[in-house]
């Protein structure tokens, strides 16, 4: 189903039986003048493996929290609400998304003050968050936003024209040793301490990022640990705290 380039399309009903939406062909709705999405639209959506432009260039300034809850096989949420109005976003929304891997451009260019660091805790195979929250609003770093997404290869430009952003770059993106891309948040001009952002993303360290990742000091949980890369945990200079006691 494909109702793209529709702009007199502002509502979309709510769905009283699970017919509506087993399958969509993106960009379903790109182009349109939504404001708004029913919580129950992709109810039947098990089927549905691609969210890719499907909401683009709409008026919608509001994500329903259950919204991809039976959509448990998505790969790819590419651009899905890029250029809109949107000013906060729930952080279970992708909650039943455990498969999913590409988060690039998702909420691009819209109104967004705050994000939850929970927000990408289940998706764990994730591997793309390249200008995922580019040009908002966000006013406070998300401490601790990809805690569990080990397998993260880009964060290109990720906050990058959030110009009002402040807090301290936060020590667990030091995970991703083959990280691929820089300035992931460049013109967040009230961010003033990059001291834990490897220089390649716009730090000021002189350390390189190996030397960064072996001296980085360790403070999650056991299971965290027990998840990274071995060859962190073999590194002589390696500091291991769990509990607040030095292991």
């Amino acid at each position: 189903m494909d109702f793209s380039s529709y702009p007199n399309l502002s509502l979309l009903p709510s769905v009283d039986s699970p017919r509506l939406l087993k399958l969509i062909t993106p960009p379903a709705f790109r182009g349109c003048a939504l404001t708004a999405i029913p919580a129950d639209l992709f109810y039947s959506g098990r089927f549905i493996a691609n969210f890719s432009d499907t909401f683009i260039n709409n008026l919608i300034t509001a994500i329903p929290a259950t919204l991809f809850m039976y959509c448990p096989n998505v790969i790819t949420f590419e651009k899905v609400f890029w250029i809109n109005k949107i000013t906060a976003v729930p952080a279970d929304l992708f909650k039943y998304n455990v498969n999913a891997k590409i988060f690039k451009f998702a909420f691009r260019d819209n109104l967004i003050t705050t994000v939850d660091p929970s927000i990408f805790d289940y998706a764990v195979l994730a591997e793309d968050f390249e200008s995922t929250f580019y040009e908002n609003n966000i006013a406070q770093f998300p401490t601790g936003i990809h805690k569990n997404n080990y397998r993260v290869k880009t964060v290109n430009e990720e906050f990058r024209y959030n110009p009002n952003m402040q807090g301290i770059a936060d020590p667990l993106w030091n995970r991703f040793p083959e990280i691929i891309g820089d300035n992931f948040i460049q013109q967040s001009t009230q961010l003033t301490n990059y001291a834990d952002i490897p220089t390649a993303w716009g730090g000021t360290s002189s350390l390189t990022y190996g030397q960064r990742i072996s001296k980085h000091i360790w403070n999650g949980s056991q299971a965290e640990y027990d998840r990274m890369p071995q060859v962190w945990k073999d590194d002589a200079t390696f500091i291991k705290i769990v509990a607040g006691v030095i292991i």
